[in-house]
């Protein structure tokens, strides 16, 4: 998943840089990027929407077979308090879905394999 997330970082990064016949090229090959690597990002959603959500989102990506799902919450800079309520409430939610996750800055790594 580091390896997509880098490939991922750089074709974005020389995109510009590209003419227009390419740049379709890159955005097709990120577009097969995000199909193996499927994010759903929750910003703006209140806390029971963001659990329906990620309820959808974990069942569409295990009926596609996708070995995982990057949950995106935010750090929370933009909540009263600066404090990340989506993310503080997901995981426990997560666990008691008996899903498996890999806490990361900005949210989640969901694996299904």
């Amino acid at each position: 998943s580091s390896g997509i997330n880098a490939e991922y970082g750089r074709l974005k990064a020389e995109e510009a840089e590209l003419s227009e016949f390419e740049q379709t090229t890159v955005k097709d090959r990120l577009n097969e990027l995000c199909a193996s690597n499927p994010t759903i990002d929750l910003h703006g959603y209140t806390i029971p929407e963001a659990k329906r959500m990620t309820r959808c989102a974990v069942e569409a990506a295990k009926s596609r077979g996708y070995p995982c799902l990057t949950l995106i919450t935010g750090k929370g800079l933009h909540s009263a308090g600066r404090f990340p309520r989506l993310k503080r409430s997901l995981k426990p939610f997560l666990t008691a879905q008996q899903l498996r996750y890999v806490e990361q800055e900005d949210g989640f790594k969901v694996r299904f394999k």
